[in-house]
Parts: C-alpha cells; structure tokens; sequence
C-alpha cells in the first residue's frame, strides 16, 4: 500500500517527458480528481502500472533515477514542512524514518548512527522486489536520490556522503551506470541487497531554519493523518481534530434541515 500523493511528482515528471495525464491514468481506470481525492492508501499494483506504462513510452529504464534526482517526493505533504522545520540535517531524516508508514508499507528508509557516521539505508520487503522487479528498482532508484538530494538541500548543499552503495547489482548495466556516474555525488560501490548513504558525523552539526511551534503543530497532524490512514473521514471531523490539536475546544452543533 502507498499513499495517493506519491503520484503526483511521478505524473508530473511524466508531463515534463511529454506524456499526457489521461494517456497514463487510463490504465489506472482512473481520472486525475478521482486519484487525488483518495483519502485511504492504494495499492502498489497502481504505481506498478503507471511506472510501467511510462516505461513502454519512453523505453528508459533509469526513470528513478532521473526522477529522484529531480523532484521533491514529498512534495505537498505535511511531512515535508515537517522535515524542514527540524533543527539539524539528521534529525529531518529521523521524522522521515519515524513517519515511513504513511509513504508505504513495502519501502523504508531507516536511518543508523555509528560511532563514525550516520547511514541512511533503504531496506525493503523481498516479496515486494520480486513480484515487481522493473518497477521496484525504479522506486528504490528514486527514493535513494531523492534522499540524497534532500539532505543536500536540508544542509545548504553541504552535506555529501562519503559513500553510495547501489545494492541489487544484478540490476546494473552501462546505461545505469552512466546515470549513476552523473547524479551521485560520488562514485557508487555495487555491493549487496540495500541501497545504503553514509555521511560523515559532522554533517549534522548544520542548523536547519527551524519553527518549534511549526514543528509541534506538523507533529501532532501527521498523528492524527497516521491514525486515520487506513479509514476515511469526514473534512468536517477532521478540522475539529486539528483544531484540538492547537488546544481550541470544539462545541458539537446539530444542524437541522
């Protein structure tokens, strides 16, 4: 399962390659308004099919790659504003390892502090990389480079790793190593199962701008978004949780015909 919002950087990048909206959603069975509208998680086979329908048109096996590299993933989404309101680079990728269900429940990004430096690793469920194996790379591809570009970001483009491991490697070919060698920002190492990014400690000695109160606020609605995201709930229902959450009291009113 995997939340609606994740379509929209994926369609949008689609757009950018020339592809109309309705040309991809029409093998979803679906409109636009229709997706977007969804309140409850999909189901992976959704993003199978449109990252694959995208793959036949384009014919380029490194759309993760290029995708991650360029697009902001969590674009619209409150753990977005939340990551950039933490107070250090390690701590944003700590919300994003504490909040991973509301992304998907088959891709993680975990986040490890050794004695010598931080590693961000991206472990996933097997039964989910072998029933998809095109599609499951491109999102592991994705997600590695969107999250190396994200803490780039989050540091003022200080923060690099000092090594990429690219784990899968019998997914290697020229073509993906040619794409590797012109978005990482240093030469990867092929080796094992999980795509892995190591920095070293001092990268999180780097302040982001930071909102205490933003922050506090963005917590509490990513709980109440985490409680509510296997249901569907009424907009009217869900104001009067976050007005709540900022400590106003709700008066229920019954309003008749």
């Amino acid at each position: 399962m995997l939340a609606p919002w994740v379509f929209k950087p994926i369609l949008q990048y689609a757009s950018e390659q020339g592809i109309a909206d309705h040309q991809l959603l029409k093998s979803l069975g679906c409109n636009k308004e229709d997706l977007f509208n969804l309140k409850s998680p999909i189901q992976y086979q959704y993003l199978d099919r449109l990252i694959l329908e995208i793959l036949s048109i384009t014919g380029d096996k490194n759309i993760g790659l290029k995708l991650g590299a360029t697009k902001n993933m969590l674009s619209g989404h409150l753990l977005d504003y939340l990551v950039r309101s933490c107070d250090h680079v390690f701590d944003a990728v700590k919300k994003i390892d504490e909040y991973n269900h509301l992304l998907s429940d088959f891709l993680f990004v975990k986040l490890k502090q050794t004695d010598h430096s931080y590693q961000v690793s991206f472990p996933y469920v097997n039964s989910w990389a072998i029933a998809f194996p095109e599609s499951s790379r491109i999102i592991r591809d994705c997600v590695t480079f969107f999250m190396v570009n994200l803490i780039k970001s989050l540091s003022n483009n200080t923060a690099i790793p000092n090594q990429v491991v690219i784990g899968d490697i019998s997914k290697i070919d020229h073509s993906r190593v040619e794409q590797l060698s012109l978005i990482s920002p240093v030469q990867p190492v092929f080796s094992g199962f999980t795509d892995i990014l190591e920095y070293p400690l001092t990268c999180n000695s780097v302040l982001i701008t930071s909102n205490d109160m933003v922050q506090k606020t963005l917590e509490v609605q990513l709980q109440i978004n985490s409680e509510i995201t296997t249901c569907q709930m009424s907009i009217v229902h869900r104001i009067k949780l976050q007005l709540i959450s900022m400590g106003m009291s709700v008066i229920d009113v019954q309003i008749g015909d």
